[in-house]
């Protein structure tokens, strides 16, 4: 089988893959534990790599980052329950308990010199703040990963014939030589008319799955306008791609692994969702928190 013909196989199992666990979701009554696994299997996946990126001991990557996921998964519902009713259960208390082990196993794994701490820090980070990020956000928003996902879906497909075909003029030729100006546009505009067409086909009563993603589109538009956050998500994809590329370049190797056929490592394929996810998680955070603050009953107005 020629290059292309593995993108086209294995980039379609990856694809499939998600989309299944989405549906799952929906099939299973928007239980979250779909996406707990999926995104569990790319802690597993993404661990080896970014210890490789950022040459730190893969075993001690793995202790740490396995607890912390854990550790992060079970403080979720914490976080949502104190989001929604602005107080956390009394079993909270566990979360200390937990949280401790984390630090203690952390402190273990950076101990005595043997691992440079920032490096570490970096690769625990890389490994599992993504994936925990697209679990809140899908909590939060019903489907809003799986926007993400198809959003940048679109875009590397578009920017890449955009800029095969057109491309001029490098976008970041030191970090990444491929992309182009032209790629980013070309890509960035047709994502946006790719996005208008699917929303006026996505039926918008939230019967079946493809129903609660066109109410995901719509809350996503009535809230923020869908050209902003197809833009930010362009933007954010762009910058995770650009900033594993650096990683890459500075660790002298050409792809992250080799555990896609035709496509590298896992995080070759998620390092565009993995700062969108972060990123949005972080500021629909802090603004969630801050209309909890503001708000006449929080304030005691």
């Amino acid at each position: 089988m020629n290059e292309l013909g593995k993108r086209i196989v294995f980039g379609s199992l990856y694809v499939g893959i998600i989309l299944a666990a989405y549906y799952a979701v929906h099939a299973t009554g928007h239980t979250v534990y779909p996406l707990w696994v999926l995104y569990s299997l790319f802690v597993l996946l993404a661990i080896p790599e970014a210890a490789r990126l950022l040459d730190v001991p893969a075993g001690r990557l793995y202790a740490v980052a396995a607890v912390w996921w854990a550790a992060a998964v079970y403080t979720l519902p914490y976080a949502m329950t104190y989001l929604a009713y602005h107080k956390i259960p009394d079993p909270a208390i566990s979360l200390w308990g937990i949280w401790g082990i984390a630090m203690a196993v952390y402190l273990w794994a950076v101990a005595g010199g043997k691992v440079h701490p920032l490096r570490f820090t970096t690769a625990l980070a890389l490994s599992v703040v993504p994936f925990v990020s697209a679990l809140f956000l899908d909590m939060t928003i019903p489907y809003a990963g799986l926007f993400i996902f198809i959003t940048l879906w679109l875009y590397d497909s578009f920017a890449y014939l955009t800029g095969k075909y057109l491309g001029r003029h490098k976008l970041a030729p030191r970090i990444s030589p491929k992309k182009t100006v032209e790629g980013l546009v070309g890509g960035a505009v047709i994502t946006f008319l790719a996005w208008a067409f699917l929303k006026s086909l996505l039926p918008h009563n939230g019967q079946g799955f493809a129903g609660e993603l066109g109410l995901t589109t719509d809350v996503l538009a009535h809230y923020y306008g869908l050209i902003p956050v197809v833009s930010w998500v362009i933007i954010m994809g762009t910058l995770g791609d650009l900033t594993e590329s650096w990683l890459k370049r500075r660790a002298g190797v050409k792809d992250s692994g080799a555990l896609i056929p035709g496509h590298g490592g896992i995080l070759d394929r998620l390092d565009s969702f993995m700062l969108t996810a972060t990123a949005t998680a972080f500021i629909l955070f802090l603004s969630v928190l801050t209309v909890k603050f503001l708000s006449p009953e929080t304030a005691g107005l």
